[in-house]
C-alpha cells in the first residue's frame, strides 16, 4: 500500500493539526471531507487595560482534509463503515503558506476548530 504522500496534489502539502472531540465537529469529520478552519486567541484587550478578550477568525476555507487520526481515504474503504474510530488529529490538505499558518496559530497558543462543509 502507498503512503499519504502519493494522496497529496503538486505544490501541496499535508500538515496534522491537533482537534479535540468537538474541535472535530464530533469527531464526524472524515478523510475527504472540505472543513473551514477557525482559530480563537486571546489578545489584550482594546478596551479595559490588563485585560484579555477571545477573538475567533476563520484561518483557512475549504480545506481538504486528507486523514483522520491514522484513517485516509483509501485505508476508510478497506475497514468496515460501521467501525467509528476515535482520533484527536486531522490532516489537512494546504499551500505552503497556509501551513506556516496553521503551525504559527497552534504555537500562540490558538485554540483549532473545524467547521465541517457540505
Amino acid at each position: 500500500m502507498r503512503g499519504l504522500a502519493n494522496d497529496i496534489k503538486t505544490r501541496m502539502r499535508a500538515i496534522s493539526i491537533n482537534v479535540s472531540g468537538a474541535a472535530s465537529v464530533s469527531g464526524m469529520v472524515k478523510p475527504n471531507d472540505h472543513v473551514d478552519v477557525l482559530g480563537t486567541f486571546s489578545f489584550p484587550s482594546k478596551t479595559v487595560q490588563g485585560e484579555m478578550e477571545l477573538v475567533t477568525l476563520t484561518i483557512l476555507q475549504d480545506v481538504l482534509v486528507l486523514a483522520t487520526g491514522r484513517e485516509t481515504a483509501k485505508t476508510q474503504l478497506l475497514t468496515d463503515a460501521r467501525s467509528q474510530s476515535s482520533y484527536n488529529m486531522v490532516t489537512l490538505e494546504v499551500t505552503p503558506r497556509e501551513a506556516e499558518m496553521l503551525v504559527f496559530a497552534e504555537q500562540i497558543k490558538g485554540r483549532i476548530s473545524l467547521a465541517l462543509r457540505n
